[in-house]
């Protein structure tokens, strides 16, 4: 099984990880997220005995805030 699998995300097709141990978990990790967007979190899964593709999602968010300023 591979340790580890790189890619570039694309969001018109899903990217399939063959060949993962049934029972191991494993480590989805961004290493870099787009411009305008803030890195997205971890995410761990366990590879479960269903006989199944199983399905992982990671999204990125849009980074909100506020501007406080004062007016004379």
């Amino acid at each position: 099984p591979p340790s580890r699998s790189t890619w570039t995300s694309d969001a018109k097709e899903a990217h399939v990880i063959k060949r993962l141990v049934v029972g191991e978990t494993y480590t989805l990790r961004e290493e870099f997220a787009p411009y305008g967007y803030l890195k997205a979190t971890d995410i761990q899964f366990t590879v479960e005995d269903t006989g199944k593709v199983q399905h992982v999602e990671m999204k990125d968010e849009v980074p909100t805030g506020s501007i406080v300023g004062r007016y004379r």
